[in-house]
């Protein structure tokens, strides 16, 4: 996905392609939990419930990411 790219153009450096290596694990997760804090803050989701969503479907919808984005993001 294009945001967690964007994830590793600003949290990492080198190249994290062997995932053997721990470190490189933790630059990937890095990566993906800058994504998930960029596209679904918490204030907005606080925000989205406010107004009354309250389905995955529609919050997911509200934010603009897919369902699983979302899923993989509150878990």
């Amino acid at each position: 996905m294009l945001a967690e790219e964007l994830g590793h153009y600003y949290t990492t450096v080198g190249n994290i392609l062997d995932k053997k290596k721990t470190i490189n694990r933790k630059l990937e997760r890095r990566a993906r939990a800058w994504a998930y804090q960029k596209l679904t803050p918490l204030d907005k989701l606080i925000q989205a419930y406010n107004e009354g969503i309250r389905t995955r479907y529609e919050m997911a919808e509200y934010l603009g990411v897919t369902e699983r984005f979302l899923e993989a993001t509150i878990r």
